[in-house]
């Protein structure tokens, strides 16, 4: 009787799906108690237990038809790292978990995403296991990226034989795969490959929609070029490898400034990059001074010469039209050359 009392207490506390199947053991625990007395109620308990196994793989189906369609409300242009913390929250909500990691690397494109409440993946390769509910899914994209994905929670609990289950996973997993795959190779094809920034037809589309912006909301932005000084001179005394030395140690410079300023940031070509950032010009200008200054003596300690920059700033709030406030932004660029060089320029 005292077993009987608590299989009710706990079956009473069971009453969200990710310990649903609870239920259902705790009822076939009671089931095998009266069976040993030749109880009516082991009749009863059987066809208890049918209908929670057919409510369950009803949820289960539930849960894939929802992850499906918040799939398909993704926006087309969601960002890989939007998108990797879209795995991980959907994992949290399917699976109760308390243990997640999702990482997506990709050498090609320069990206190195993780989302994790643990400090350590347990195991190589794929893992499926059942009580506690762990599942590991490594996949090798290509020789550059790989994605895995882990969940691991102590709610969630199903046999081995889960059918139901292993198909879940499948699905789920296939499902986040596709999608992963799919921005990352349109990742890549916005990269400039030598220095992993941004390329310019991304910086181009990323502007006309900040003008749009503008143009119906007054949303302002500014925008930067940066140009190396004398790197043709570099070119022709230490050789193009060094050359694109100075380019990727400028271009890991910017990365860091635009993560920490929140200014978005690319190769524009040659030797010029761009930044545009959702700010005031005067603002723009007091960060462009500080970076000029940081690549001025960054990079010339790296090298065995010394490493400056020129930069010139405009707003869209001088100039709306897009081609028109690129022409700006270089005209100031020059005149930064044309008065020394190792200078930021922001008037005409």
């Amino acid at each position: 009787k005292n077993i009987l009392d608590i299989i009710k207490l706990l079956e009473e506390k069971t009453t969200s799906l990710s310990i649903s199947l609870s239920t259902i053991y705790l009822k076939k625990a009671e089931k095998n108690i009266y069976s040993k007395f030749g109880d009516v109620r082991e009749k009863i308990l059987e066809n208890e237990i049918a209908d929670l196994e057919f409510e369950f793989a009803e949820n289960i189906s539930d849960k894939i038809n929802s992850v499906v369609a918040k799939f398909k409300d993704l926006p087309s242009d969601i960002s890989l790292n939007l998108a990797v913390n879209f795995v991980a929250s959907t994992l949290a909500e399917m699976f109760n978990a308390s243990d997640i990691y999702v990482n997506l690397e990709d050498r090609k494109s320069g990206t190195d995403i993780t989302i994790s409440t643990i400090d350590d993946v347990p195991g190589e390769g794929t893992i499926v296991s059942f009580n506690p509910f762990t599942v590991k899914i490594f996949h090798e994209i290509d020789n550059l990226s790989s994605f895995t994905w882990f969940v691991k929670s102590r709610a969630f609990r199903m046999n081995d034989n889960s059918e139901a289950l292993n198909s879940y996973v499948n699905f789920i997993d296939e499902l986040f795969l596709g999608k992963i795959k799919a921005l990352l190779y349109k990742e890549r094809a916005n990269k400039d490959p030598l220095t992993l920034l941004y390329n310019r037809w991304y910086m181009g589309r990323y502007l006309e929609n900040l003008v749009e912006n503008y143009l119906q909301r007054n949303d302002i932005f500014s925008v930067f070029l940066i140009d190396i000084d004398h790197f043709k001179k570099i070119n022709d005394t230490y050789g193009h490898t060094v050359g694109d030395d100075v380019l990727r140690a400028l271009a890991s410079l910017l990365q860091e400034f635009g993560k920490a300023n929140q200014i978005t940031v690319g190769r524009f070509g040659g030797e010029e990059f761009i930044g545009v950032g959702t700010i005031q010009k005067d603002k723009m200008v007091l960060l462009c001074e500080d970076l000029r200054t940081k690549v001025q003596n960054v990079l010339s300690k790296k090298f065995d010469f010394g490493v400056t920059v020129s930069i010139g700033i405009a707003s869209v709030s001088e100039e709306s039209n897009l081609t028109n406030l690129l022409g700006l932004a270089d005209k100031r660029l020059y005149k930064a050359k044309e008065f020394g060089r190792n200078r930021v320029f922001w008037t005409d």
